[in-house]
């Protein structure tokens, strides 16, 4: 099970390194230098608005159904075409729900064509959402790693074009990054569909209204869950704009340009959870110990997020004013802590992946609820005083107390073995990373600071591999085996 997971973890890991940083970096902060942090910030903010009512599109059917596949292939013949049936119907209650929603709010005719379409493309992502945890649950984790980074290299092209191809007078403007992401959605949506659908030896559009109440019934507990994490980790953009008024648009651009880099890394953290949530689903049922994975998935991640999150914490202030045109030190104030809040995200990654894999969802609810009641009040109350910098403070306060608490449970519920010479190293390590960072932004040597950065990373992972943090023979024997 542990070559299995290095070997997918490894092919999942080249595509997105070469495809979604190349996004984030080279188009999607484009897009926002293009537009003015104003007009990228108002986008975000409907972005985010999309989100709060994402649960409507999945009812938690995602998790529940890659749990249900890995434990039991069969499934899937059955599945298949009642849970499209039931997702068709939940997009047009969806999107009824947002633009009556944005109605409310008083968004103005341009605000409301725009979140037309970005909730017309929450939806076909969730269609992608949803084949991929059939790919996953089948295992077949190498096609569901091509998928991840279907829509992004498709986005890629396209915006490309619009961006620098200079074929239009006109300059670009927002809602055609909104109309990229329609198209390239849609044909990630057939791709991924095809690939589902090769694995099923029939498909017949019956409806089954007692396996649909069986369904619902069984997912609510993760529609529960996929509520309570959005609106913790995405509502602190819809109450910038809305707390602060005339500088709330402008405020939730500066955000967002920090939570741009934040989610280059949760890409990372995300690929390790959609790997481990069959794999512990897989091994619970047949009563195996989880630890040892537990442990490798969690050094892994630990590792190499220690090494970057601490490097960009101290270079901070560069990084903001090399990817941004508008960049003020406030970019990389905000940037600094925001970064931070991976390591516990990274937390919620392993152990509330395996809480979820375990079917503990009534803890794993109650833990995001209080980590959602404390994101409102502390956004509440930090973001008119201190704007940007509050939400930043109250989400990495959120995340801080949401991780702590998934890994306390976790260990109880699970009862996990803890190799506490591993949990000591990791401290051990964590503050050398953060000295190794210092010690490469303080000395110059006439290098490049970018060179510098990027040299003390890897002297942090060699740390790693000297410490045994990082299994040396095992990373080898499965690189030597996808060679062969």
């Amino acid at each position: 099970m542990h070559k299995n997971f290095i070997s997918n973890l490894a092919f999942l890991l080249f595509l997105n390194v070469v495809v979604k940083p190349f996004w984030v970096f080279g188009i999607d902060r484009t897009v926002q230098n293009t537009v003015g942090a104003e007009e990228y910030g108002m986008y975000f903010a409907l972005f985010n608005f999309t989100l709060l009512f994402q649960i409507l599109l999945d009812f938690g059917i995602n998790q529940f159904n890659n749990r249900a596949i890995a434990q039991n292939h069969d499934k899937l013949n059955v599945f298949l075409p009642n849970i499209l049936l039931i997702k068709m119907a939940l997009s047009v209650v969806y999107l009824v729900l947002c633009v009556s929603g944005a109605y409310w709010l008083q968004y103005n005719s341009f605000q409301i064509h725009l979140l037309f379409w970005l909730c017309f493309n929450q939806i076909l992502a969730s269609f992608v959402a949803y084949f991929r945890s059939n790919l996953s649950g089948l295992h077949l984790f190498k096609k569901d790693s091509v998928v991840s980074v279907m829509d992004k290299g498709l986005m890629i092209v396209i915006c490309g074009i619009l961006l620098w191809a200079s074929f239009s007078p006109t300059p670009f403007r927002i809602e055609w990054f909104v109309y990229a992401q329609t198209f390239a959605y849609f044909l990630a949506a057939l791709g991924s569909f095809w690939m589902v659908f090769q694995s099923t030896s029939r498909l017949q559009f019956h409806l089954d209204t007692t396996l649909i109440r069986s369904i619902f019934r069984e997912s609510y507990p993760y529609a529960l869950a996929i509520l309570l994490m959005s609106i913790y980790y995405r509502i602190d953009g819809v109450m910038l704009e809305y707390l602060l008024e005339e500088e709330g648009a402008k405020e939730t651009g500066i955000y967002a340009a920090a939570f741009r880099l934040l989610d280059v890394v949760n890409i990372f953290a995300l690929m390790f959870a959609n790997i481990l949530l069959p794999m512990f689903a897989r091994m619970l049922a047949k009563k195996e110990d989880v630890s040892d994975l537990v442990g490798l998935g969690g050094k892994t991640l630990y590792v190499f997020g220690g090494a970057g999150v601490l490097h960009c914490f101290v270079f901070s202030q560069l990084i903001m004013q090399w990817l941004y045109v508008e960049y003020t030190p406030y970019y990389g104030e905000i940037f600094a802590y925001l970064i931070l809040t991976f390591l516990p995200i990274a937390s919620t990654y392993i152990f509330g992946t395996l809480l979820t894999a375990n079917g503990s969802m009534k803890v794993f609810n109650w833990i995001a609820l209080t980590g959602m009641l404390l994101n409102i009040a502390l956004n509440s109350w930090l973001i008119p005083l201190q704007q940007a910098f509050g939400a930043t403070i109250a989400t990495l306060a959120t995340q801080i107390f949401v991780g702590t608490l998934y890994f306390v449970f976790a260990v109880r519920i699970v009862k996990l073995k803890i190799n506490w010479l591993t949990a000591l190293k990791l401290v051990f390590y964590f503050a050398a990373c953060g000295l190794i960072a210092h010690i490469a932004f303080s000395i110059n040597l006439h290098l490049d600071w970018r060179l510098r950065m990027v040299v003390g990373m890897l002297v942090g992972l060699v740390l790693a591999l000297v410490l045994d943090l990082l299994d040396w023979r095992e990373i080898k024997g499965n690189v030597l085996r996808r060679n062969n």
